[in-house]
């Protein structure tokens, strides 16, 4: 950690960047930092207005100009002033699309140089796919989402003819001054002793289903769209006295950890749990509207007791999740000897703005490679706030089958406690219906051959 630090006064990268520029350090040649949307527009898109709109946007944004060069050891993060940032256009077959996505999105950037990558995909006259990858250490969900965002505001402007080759976007640079000054403050004082206390004790280790962690990084998603009557549940339950807090989407992260924190306990056996859990860290509205990478990644921890309900967990997520919040600006990292989670979470909630008049949904590539066993995603993915459940296994520990029965499980989970919070949180709840039925069928035949042995 002291050689952490050094290098960090040295550098002009955040601690957060500071991190990603370490992770990729260690393994050069795997697309493990990728962050890559594809916005899937039902209309036609005019490719000579787009090109010009992302040209515009590349040019408005320090991040986005930015490349990562090395000094001594030291990372240093430097505003390119001008790069070819041509939008690739592609004409493909609608079958195509898939392989091309898979392909590009394992692109491994060269921080050096350009670190965002973007291309137009027309698969029919009234459908194209805006597809964009950029490398985490500029970027973050959040800014993945201005960046679409501001890329439709700029398309339209072009497509009135009153496009200029730049607009004023809040530069990223404030907020590495913002964080240089805040290390000085009695805040992130509190702060890192909040942290070191919090990370006193280590938690269980998490072997979900037995197996443990492994060395390899390879991963992959698999999506779960809820169901409108699920969706309406839980909604209703986040806003229920038992539960709100604050915001609706505060709120259903919350219920969404809690069931997290059930299953993970259920399905591995550990009590003392950690899960890593994402800050957006946005704290000023200049910051909510910068593109950059301010996320901070930090462990969330609970301990589940033998009477544990639903309503009883959700209790404890509230007060630690409220906490963490109090104590946000901090980078606690994630040592890979001594790990301060195994497993994350992410509640993402961008509601798209439509192009054209068009509605628009986003889909979040996985790039096959990952750094925890598993790293669940809660995202609202279209403009009619339908939640998908994206969940990244570490494919080299679970396979096709045992990924399908672990989601199976957490739904199961989330069902149980959206339905009744007082619901104790025990083995029984991973099993489904049938095996109920057949466990209820056995247990009553035991019960009868045991009192006909009594009466013989």
């Amino acid at each position: 950690m002291e050689q952490f630090a050094d290098v960090y006064e040295r550098s002009n990268l955040t601690r957060s960047q500071l991190l990603f520029w370490a992770g990729q350090k260690l393994r050069p040649t795997t697309p493990l930092y990728n962050m890559i949307a594809c916005y899937v527009i039902p209309a036609r898109v005019e490719p000579a207005h787009m090109q010009a709109a992302f040209c515009t946007l590349v040019a408005s944004s320090d991040q986005l100009r930015t490349a990562i060069e090395e000094r001594e050891g030291v990372p240093f993060q430097t505003v390119l002033p001008e790069f070819g940032c041509a939008m690739e256009f592609v004409d493909l077959k609608a079958h195509e699309l898939r392989t091309w996505i898979k392909q590009r999105a394992r692109m491994v950037f060269d921080l050096e140089k350009r670190l965002i990558d973007g291309a137009l995909l027309k698969v029919a006259d009234d459908c194209f796919v805006c597809y964009l990858n950029n490398h985490q250490i500029i970027d973050d969900a959040w800014a993945g989402y201005l960046i679409y965002r501001r890329l439709t505001e700029l398309y339209e402007l072009s497509i009135k003819g009153q496009l200029g080759p730049r607009v004023e976007f809040a530069p990223f640079q404030d907020y590495i001054e913002f964080e240089r000054n805040n290390r000085r403050s009695s805040r992130h004082r509190k702060a890192e002793a909040y942290w070191k206390q919090q990370l006193e004790e280590p938690a269980d280790e998490i072997k979900l289903y037995g197996a443990s962690a492994g060395q390899t990084t390879h991963g992959h998603r698999v999506a779960s769209y809820l169901s409108s009557e699920r969706v309406e549940r839980l909604r209703e339950l986040a806003q229920s006295k038992e539960v709100f807090v604050g915001t609706l989407d505060l709120s259903l992260f919350i219920l969404f950890v809690s069931f997290f924190f059930a299953y993970l306990h259920l399905v591995s056996g550990a009590r003392r749990l950690s899960l890593g859990i994402m800050h957006h860290n946005r704290v000023t509205k200049s910051f909510a509207e910068t593109i950059g990478m301010f996320m901070e990644v930090l462990p969330l921890r609970v301990s589940i007791g033998d009477d544990e309900t639903f309503r009883s967990l959700i209790g404890k997520v509230t007060a630690g999740v409220l906490d963490s919040l109090k104590h946000g600006q901090f980078t606690t990292g994630n040592p890979i000897q001594n790990s301060n989670y195994q497993v994350s979470f992410n509640y993402i909630n961008a509601s798209l703005p439509e192009f054209q008049g068009a509605p628009v949904s986003a889909e979040w590539i996985h790039a096959g490679y990952q750094n925890e066993i598993l790293d669940v995603h809660v995202r609202q993915w279209n403009s009619a706030g339908d939640l998908v459940l994206e969940f990244d296994f570490d494919s080299d520990l679970f396979v096709e089958e045992e990924q399908q029965q672990a989601v199976r499980h957490f739904l199961q989970v989330v069902d149980a406690g959206s339905k009744d919070l007082d619901c104790a949180i025990d083995y029984s709840l991973l099993m489904s219906d049938s095996e109920k039925q057949r466990f209820a069928e056995l247990f009553s035949e035991a019960c009868f051959a045991f009192e006909s042995e009594e009466d013989s």
